[in-house]
């Protein structure tokens, strides 16, 4: 089944924001639980701490969709070249996204639907201003934002540190 353009962005939008909402640390417990009394200056450096440091970057990824009335789910190979350019593409090449820090391209095959542009299409399709450092970071599980900019409250979800401006962000 073909995503539509539309919803192929979208798709890849959502799962890469997730990793941004939930930031989770490797900083455990000797038992394996969350430590629910760690601050959030802690989260924060501990998030940083983490950074995966690479020159490029291959692996798939899998993508589970659902707007409440259907549901789609697809392998996206994901290729990385450090600071320079970022490839993604659905199974037999019929999603193909390509996004440099200059230029965004996505090409749908089957729906024949192609865009060429820069970040200010992503940016309003998201409601909020990304740049190329931004979008890489999401797919890295990395805050878009610098998080030492603010100060936040830390909770645990789900067994993940969550992290929450005490401050309005925007949409974040």
């Amino acid at each position: 089944m073909a995503l539509p353009l539309r919803t192929a962005l979208r798709l890849m939008a959502l799962v890469s924001l997730s990793f941004f909402l939930s930031c989770k640390s490797t900083k455990v417990l000797a038992d394996g639980k969350v430590d629910d009394n760690i601050s959030a200056k802690t989260i924060v450096k501990n998030h940083y701490a983490n950074t995966t440091n690479f020159n490029t970057l291959t692996g798939k990824m899998r993508i589970d969709y659902s707007d409440g009335e259907s549901s789609q789910g697809v392998s996206v190979s994901l290729r990385m070249e450090k600071d320079k350019a970022i490839w993604m593409s659905a199974p037999l090449g019929m999603v193909k996204v390509y996004i440099t820090p200059g230029r965004v391209t996505f090409y749908n095959k089957l729906q024949n639907e192609y865009f060429d542009g820069n970040f200010q299409y992503l940016s309003k399709f998201l409601g909020t201003e990304l740049d190329f450092k931004q979008v890489q970071n999401m797919l890295m599980g990395q805050a878009l934002f610098n998080l030492r900019e603010a100060k936040y409250d830390a909770s645990v979800v789900n067994g993940d540190y969550q992290l929450k401006p005490k401050k309005s962000n925007g949409p974040f």
